[in-house]
């Protein structure tokens, strides 16, 4: 394969899933979605010349802010919650998070969406619940969706990978 169609595959790594991705996951990405086999050391080298502000940023480990979008333009870029617990299967932990946060904020959210984990049964069927006197076209059963979760993956995925990558480091002390 020609150098330059390895650098076309790379870029299109770096615009997609693979922007935050060091060489070595992009080459890895390479290997397994595109059946490419070359030496890391080409995927470094064509990585310096393609994202080199990138390639110093990861070095530098500075994080890249993303960007969120809502329905709600008062909810857009907030993180309602942000807790770390040992298990999320029990479905009482999501539902009591969300309740707290309703309270908290004294109001919820129009719509809810979430996987279809056995944990949001619950925390579904009170957001429905809280929004079933509500007139607009986010009332009652509307109130939550149901969809597939590949942004769980992606942040699941980058939990694994930090847990294999920095095992001796403790990122949270416990409760």
């Amino acid at each position: 394969m020609a150098e330059s169609e390895i650098e076309l595959l790379i870029r299109r790594e770096i615009e997609g899933v693979g922007r935050l991705a060091g060489y070595r996951n992009i080459w890895h990405a390479l290997r397994l979605r595109h059946h490419v086999h070359v030496p890391c050391s080409l995927v470094a080298r064509l990585m310096k010349k393609i994202d080199p502000d990138g390639v110093q940023d990861r070095r530098a480990r500075h994080l890249t802010r993303r960007n969120y979008l809502s329905q709600d333009q008062i909810f857009a870029g907030i993180i309602l919650w942000l807790e770390v617990v040992k298990s999320n299967n029990d479905l009482r932990v999501p539902a009591k998070l969300y309740l707290d946060t309703v309270q908290s904020l004294k109001g919820c959210p129009r719509i809810v969406r979430s996987d279809c984990g056995t944990e949001n049964v619950t925390l579904a069927a009170i957001q429905c619940s809280l929004r079933a006197t509500h007139q607009d076209e986010y009332a009652a059963e509307k109130a939550h969706r149901y969809g597939s979760s590949p942004a769980n993956q992606r942040i699941e995925g980058w939990w694994s990978f930090l847990k294999r990558s920095n095992s001796s480091k403790s990122f949270f002390s416990p409760t």
